[in-house]
């Protein structure tokens, strides 16, 4: 693991499965670039309030189907990146790793767009929302019977890309302090 992989998965190891962990992190939007004139100058800022980390994907899906009264017999497709750990995975390559954030029905998802450096307007943002690249539900978890709006994921944010994670008052990892994070660990 890279150093910024290592104080990340030190920082939020005994947090494996909790709910109420908060992770904000900054990234380019993902956009489409044919004729889009915002392609390359948006940044997404977002915070994942109520998210878990350490939790198997496979695991939270079969256990959503178990409680609906199906047969938990799930198995994730082909993935394009390795486990390190519970919390971390990493590049097929080697090069880059990522906080395994699960995300479910009692999670928040809420961004802010920047535009050329500056807060985007509303208008702005509807705009650059014609641009952005849409993700679907799970086919796969659909087809094994989980509805829609029940659809368990995990995001992977680059760990470089992450800024804070806290729960409730208290600050796990703040890569504007590496050495006080080190120090709370």
């Amino acid at each position: 693991m890279n150093t910024t992989a290592k104080n990340i998965f030190d920082a939020v190891k005994g947090k494996k499965g909790q709910l109420g962990i908060c992770v904000t992190y900054l990234v380019d939007a993902s956009m489409n670039k044919t004729a889009n004139p915002y392609y390359g100058r948006v940044k997404k800022l977002t915070t994942v309030s109520n998210a878990r980390l350490g939790v198997s994907y496979v695991n939270c899906v079969n256990g959503k189907l178990e409680r609906s009264g199906q047969t938990p017999n799930y198995q994730a497709g082909k993935s394009t990146t390795d486990f390190v750990n519970d919390f971390i995975q990493v590049s097929k390559d080697g090069s880059k790793f990522y906080l395994k954030v699960g995300i479910n029905s009692r999670t928040t998802i809420d961004s802010v767009y920047y535009l050329d450096g500056h807060i985007a307007t509303d208008q702005e943002v509807a705009d650059i929302k014609n641009y952005l690249k849409k993700s679907a539900p799970s086919q796969r978890q659909m087809a094994a019977g989980i509805g829609e709006d029940d659809v368990y994921r995990h995001i992977t944010p680059n760990v470089e890309n992450i800024l804070h994670i806290w729960q409730g008052g208290e600050t796990l990892y703040d890569r504007s302090q590496p050495q006080r994070q080190a120090v709370a660990v």
